[in-house]
């Protein structure tokens, strides 16, 4: 049986990572705050990849945020994905030399599919994360960081982005973003009934038995958070404990 992973998600912004609520953002500290004030190397040996974002609402510093990119990942050796602004394969391979195990890619699987497939053909389907954002309540999906709602079904959408070659699916609920309210359990549990790729669900999470509900659904493959500010610290160790204790099949690491 495949080992369920733990996945905490870092958030981008005009040089500083930031929190984020219904989509909403608020900043907390550039690269230098963050190790100033978390031991980020050490959180990284609890949890199985990390995901960075970038989530300008306009045109990137890429450089910049490349620069960021290499001071979090100094100390930090687990599988990373980065996303943000994807619209071109010299922007993947960026990526990729910053050092990418994976991409993630959200307007694009909408805008422009043939991308998809020419990132594939050069580093294989397994290294396209797809990231969906959707409102449960509508059953509706949302690109360009959530601020344009596309006129098709969620699970149609679903259906449409799994055909492509991608790796996985990282189903992120905007209604539950930042909440710490948990997961959206009902859509995540029909969602991952149908899918016939990975599944990582994200947003919502707030403490560690907010994984273990998730964690629970036979066909949810990883779950991530990007809180911030309840997830640092031994947070996340604390978390992996006790779901190896409740039987979760994530990887056993030396937790001592």
């Amino acid at each position: 049986m495949t080992k369920k992973r733990l996945i905490f998600t870092l958030l981008y912004k005009q040089g500083k990572f930031c929190l984020s609520r219904n989509f909403r953002k608020q900043f907390i500290g550039d690269s230098k705050w963050l190790f100033d004030n978390y031991n980020f190397g050490y959180v990284s040996k609890f949890i199985d990849e990390l995901i960075i974002l970038n989530v300008e609402d306009e045109r990137t510093d890429f450089e910049e945020f490349k620069k960021n990119i290499e001071i979090v990942l100094s100390n930090v050796f687990i599988p990373v994905a980065i996303g943000g602004g994807i619209d071109s394969m010299e922007r993947a391979r960026y990526y990729f030399n910053a050092g990418a195990d994976k991409i993630v890619i959200n307007t694009g699987l909408n805008t422009n599919t043939g991308l998809i497939e020419n990132i594939a053909e050069v580093y294989g389907a397994q290294a396209i994360v797809a990231s969906v954002d959707y409102k449960a309540e509508t059953s509706s999906i949302y690109i360009r960081n959530g601020t344009t709602e596309v006129n098709v079904d969620l699970f149609q959408y679903l259906k449409e982005v799994q055909a492509l070659d991608i790796g996985e699916i990282m189903l992120n609920s905007i209604e539950r973003d930042g909440t710490g309210f948990g997961f959206d359990l009902d859509t995540i549990g029909e969602i991952s009934s149908r899918l016939g790729v990975p599944l990582i669900a994200s947003g919502g999470a707030g403490k560690k038995e907010h994984f273990f509900q998730v964690a629970e659904l036979e066909n949810v493959d990883a779950f991530s958070t990007a809180n911030l500010l309840n997830f640092i610290g031994e947070a996340l160790p604390n978390s992996r404990r006790y779901l190896l204790e409740k039987g979760i099949n994530l990887a056993d690491f030396n937790l001592s």
